[in-house]
């Protein structure tokens, strides 16, 4: 064997016998499955957000003279929307 490929060899050997630990996922290794403050301002942005697109889709809806309510029934507020675009509702 000439000298490259046995540094080759010798390379991929040591990059698979250190990968094989990661790979394996060994249980010295401590996770944290808890959120946080972090989770806890993500949750809050999420709700922020969707009470924001609720707010909007029912002025949309009200202001085509639709029930404002239909816009947070989630099949029946895209037969709504198909209504008010003139499409067939199916």
């Amino acid at each position: 064997m000439n000298l490259p490929v046995k540094r080759i060899a010798l390379i991929a050997t040591a990059l698979l016998s250190s990968a094989h630990g990661v790979l394996a996922q060994s249980s010295d290794v401590q996770v944290s499955t808890s959120g946080g403050v972090g989770g806890a301002i993500g949750g809050l942005f999420g709700l922020l957000v969707a009470v924001i697109v609720i707010a909007g889709m029912w002025k949309v809806f009200t202001k085509a003279g639709q029930p404002g309510w239909a816009s947070i029934v989630p099949i029946y507020n895209a037969y709504i929307i198909c209504k008010i675009a003139g499409k067939p509702g199916w």
